[in-house]
This record gives structure tokens, C-alpha cells and sequence, in this order.
């Protein structure tokens, strides 16, 4: 009964991540994190994907928001490092790399965010394994990547970190990506919906 109890709960987090009701999701965790000591990881993730993305609804990442990505989101950051450090293997220990690589290109770390999604490997990532969360976050992390080479091609054209068609390649793949995404995130809904009927 109590796994069967966790499985729903564990679908409900998914379900919350992928409309993007951050707050219920990390309630779910925190009621199941309680029971046990080995969720620690995922509820840092949690926390700190909620206080990312709640700052980033309420403040695009750009250059005049900067100053207060760098003070709103250390909590954050500090969230997604613990989880990062802790019990989390396979796509969660992903996701952290590439939430990090989207906080610090919001935090105009650019070096520092390419170098995360560096860390993930996205190039090489099976999409049709990963949840619509997880796919979503890969899409996300090409137009990240995108924009910080662009930042350092804008800065001093001399010294070029990536070709143009670099920079192009990372939008594009972050497009048929998203589309990709939001396909399986309509199905998944309806399937709830149908579900839940």
C-alpha cells in the first residue's frame, strides 16, 4: 500500500513539474521526503528548481536583471549544489547540471553556465528516455548555451568563442526540441485528464 501511495505521489510530482506548479510539486516531496532520509537529494533539487523558476517568471534573465539574479537565486544555488553533491544518479543528477547552467546564465555567469551544461553532455542525451520535464530542461539548455556564446561573441568579435552557425545550431536544436516537448506534454495531459474522468 505504501509504495502503491508513493508511485501516485511520485506521478503527481511529475505531473506538477511539467505544468509548472512548482510550489505543489515540492509540497509532494516534502510529504514523502519526511518518511524517508533518502529523498534529501531530490527535495534540494526541488527547492531549489522552485525558487529558480519562480525568480525567472517574475524576472527574465537579462543584463538588467543581473544584479538581483546574483542575491534572489544564492538560495537557490545553494539548493542545486546540495543536490548536486548528494544521492542523485541518472537524469535527476542532469536536471541539477542543467537548472545550475540556466541559474548562472541568469546570474551573468556565462562561462560558469557553459561550462555546466558542458558537464551534462546534452549532445549526446536519448530524449525519448528522459521525462517531459527532463526534455524540456535540454531545450532550455541549447538556447542557454545559445545566448551565452553569443555574449562572448558580441563582447569582442576578435576572439570569437563559436561560429555564427554554432550559435544558430544551439537555437535551432532548442526549437525542434521544445516542439518535441510540448507534443509529449499535450499527450501526457490528456492522458491525465482521460484518466481522471
Amino acid at each position: 500500500m505504501a509504495s502503491k501511495q508513493f508511485a501516485r505521489i511520485e506521478s503527481d510530482i511529475c505531473t506538477n513539474r511539467i505544468i509548472c506548479n512548482w510550489e505543489k510539486a515540492y509540497e509532494l516531496i516534502q510529504q514523502v521526503s519526511k518518511a524517508s532520509n533518502s529523498l534529501e537529494s531530490l527535495s534540494k533539487l526541488l527547492l531549489g528548481e522552485k525558487k529558480l523558476e519562480e525568480h525567472l517568471d517574475a524576472n527574465p534573465p537579462n543584463e538588467v536583471n543581473v544584479n538581483k539574479a546574483r542575491t534572489d537565486l544564492e538560495d537557490a544555488k545553494k539548493s542545486l549544489k546540495a543536490a548536486l553533491d548528494g544521492t542523485l544518479q541518472g537524469t535527476f543528477q542532469l536536471e541539477v547540471k542543467l537548472l545550475l547552467g540556466k541559474l548562472l546564465h541568469a546570474q551573468g555567469s556565462y562561462d560558469e553556465a557553459l561550462n555546466m551544461i558542458k558537464s551534462a553532455n546534452i549532445d549526446n542525451i536519448s530524449l525519448g528516455k528522459h521525462s517531459n520535464r527532463t526534455v524540456r530542461l535540454v531545450a532550455e539548455a541549447y538556447a542557454v548555451k545559445g545566448l551565452c556564446l553569443e555574449k562572448f561573441t558580441s563582447k569582442d568579435s576578435s576572439k570569437r568563442l563559436a561560429p555564427d552557425c554554432e550559435i544558430i545550431e544551439c537555437y535551432e536544436k532548442a526549437g525542434d526540441i521544445s516542439i518535441v516537448q510540448l507534443q509529449q506534454r499535450d499527450k501526457i495531459l490528456k492522458k491525465n485528464l482521460t484518466m481522471g474522468m
